[in-house]
């Protein structure tokens, strides 16, 4: 049989609060992490098309409390872990680029702080260019000088390089993975599932751990978010302690009075 967890406890309080005009806000998510499950809700006094309000509930000490928090849809979600290509940046021998040219002759001319560790004939990945998006991939080079080499041939297509758009800033070239001292295996391909929320301007964020600190996701790679979106699960995109209510934090259990000793 169903047991009625808030019957007496919190169900005349939820169902006078409730906008009944707006129950597509009204869901309910469990947090992997934990032994909480919330209830999320639009109050009476809530902005048009947001929950203001999260019931928690912890089924193993039995106990509600209360979430004052804005957003749209509230979720168990997980964050992916490492791909290849996002090792390019940690991995031995990455550089970042600092100007992209025509060199003359319509190939891509590339400037680094250093050719050092390149050579004529080697490959090379070239990843998050912007302006000059054409130099993007995986290329033979040319070195020409300490400072810069040109791409001579795409490895993919194996097409020449040709320079087409001016350069606006970014850029970086991949390191060698086969470089790293570490294996592969080391590195998560995924994290584990946890509590996460789309906020007002339709943004989203990770609850993390008892310190209850957001962590922004505002880089355009992140899935269902975009540049120019902050973090859900903060009032603000700065990082600020959650309240002691926070549904992260650890409920604090009441404590026992002692008795006084008489003499």
């Amino acid at each position: 049989m169903p047991t009625q967890i808030g019957r007496e406890r919190v169900d005349r309080t939820f169902l006078q609060n409730l906008d009944n005009g707006n129950l597509q806000l009204f869901q309910g998510a469990s947090d992997p992490r934990s032994t909480r499950v919330y209830f999320a809700y639009k109050s009476l006094a809530g902005k048009a098309a947001n929950f203001d309000t999260l019931l928690g509930y912890d089924y193993v000490l039995d106990r509600w409390f209360t979430v004052s928090i804005s957003g749209q849809y509230l979720l168990g979600i997980s964050q992916s872990g490492l791909t290849l290509q996002s090792l390019d940046p940690i991995a031995p021998g990455a550089m970042a680029i600092t100007a992209m040219a025509n060199n003359g002759a319509g190939l891509i001319r590339v400037t680094v702080a250093s050719t050092a560790s390149l050579a004529s004939g080697s490959d090379v990945a070239i990843d998050n260019a912007t302006g000059t998006v054409e130099a993007n991939g995986w290329w033979k080079i040319a070195v020409i000088n300490a400072t810069q080499f040109d791409l001579i041939s795409n490895n993919v297509s194996g097409a020449a390089s040709a320079f087409v758009n001016a350069y606006t800033g970014g850029g970086l070239v991949a390191g060698s993975v086969d470089a790293m001292t570490l294996s592969l295996d080391s590195y998560a391909t995924a994290v584990q599932p946890q509590l996460a929320a789309f906020s007002a301007p339709t943004c989203w964020d990770f609850s993390r751990a008892r310190t209850c600190r957001p962590s922004c996701r505002v880089q355009s790679r992140a899935p269902m978010a975009s540049a120019s979106r902050c973090a859900a699960f903060a009032r603000s995109p700065t990082r600020r302690r959650c309240s002691a209510r926070c549904p992260i934090a650890t409920p604090r259990r009441r404590r026992r009075s002692r008795a006084r000793k008489w003499p």
